[in-house]
């Protein structure tokens, strides 16, 4: 139920909004359910508020701060979040499909149950978010941060995470086919799930866990091993060309044989 008085407020415009939030700090908005689709809302203080199944499409809420907001179910496809504040946000089943969502701080913030389809994450900092069963097909997350990450479940096929940090990050059951990871940080990182085609070309992989994963015609040329867990993994087709196999833990002939080194 959206509380009149703080749809009134908003409706002023965004000066009135962030001089009320200053001038009453400890009274949280209560804006669930309200339609805002295409809002000019950028720079605006929506932290701790209210937004569960709020219609945000297309708006723009570019460097906006909405630490600890409650985002449930919202609509935000389209939108410009860019650079925002979202640290510790509830985004739970929130479909943010083609959002903008660069650069935006997301540390600790829940995205379970969230679809990122073809939205961009680039430079985005998700370390310790919750992306449990989320869907990020094809989604930009180049050079992102997701330090101890949970994307257990998720799905991240064709994504593109260039650069991308993710140490100690857990991805176990996740499906990242033909997902980009070159030039990733994965050390320490739970990757026991679905890698076929994906590209790990110079991936710094040290204490990684492939166990039972699927790696067929990954390409893992030039990655760096280290305590690398390779117990089970099926590694058929898949190219280590460059790669030192001292580094690799549990890994048998018969792995290393349906393997192959091109050049």
């Amino acid at each position: 139920m959206i509380t009149t008085d703080h749809m009134e407020i908003l409706k002023r415009g965004l000066a009135a909004w962030n001089q009320w939030r200053r001038d009453s700090p400890e009274e949280m908005p209560r804006l669930r359910g309200l339609n805002l689709f295409e809002a000019e809302l950028e720079g605006a203080d929506l932290s701790c508020a209210d937004l569960e199944e709020s219609d945000l499409r297309r708006a723009n809420l570019f460097s906006a701060n909405l630490e600890g907001a409650r985002l449930r179910h919202a609509r935000l496809d389209d939108v410009d979040l860019g650079e925002a504040n979202l640290s510790g946000a509830d985004l739970k089943r929130a479909g943010l499909d083609s959002a903008n969502l660069g650069r935006a701080n997301l540390k600790g913030a829940d995205l379970r149950g969230a679809v990122f389809s073809r939205a961009s994450l680039s430079g985005s900092r998700l370390e310790r978010a919750n992306l449990e069963h989320s869907k990020l097909d094809g989604v930009n997350l180049a050079a992102a941060a997701l330090d101890e990450a949970n994307l257990e479940g998720a799905s991240i096929v064709g994504a593109d995470l260039t650069g991308a940090v993710l140490r100690r990050a857990r991805l176990r059951g996740g499906t990242l086919d033909g997902a980009c990871l070159v030039n990733a940080n994965l050390r320490d990182a739970d990757l026991r799930g679905d890698l076929r085609g994906a590209d790990l070309r110079n991936s710094d992989l040290r204490g990684a866990d492939f166990r039972a994963a699927d790696l067929r015609e990954a390409d893992l040329s030039n990655a760096e091993l280290g305590r690398t867990n390779f117990y089970g993994a099926n590694l058929r087709g898949a190219n280590i060309t460059g790669v030192d196999l001292s580094g690799a833990v549990n890994l048998k002939d018969d792995q290393v044989v349906q393997a192959r080194r091109d050049g």
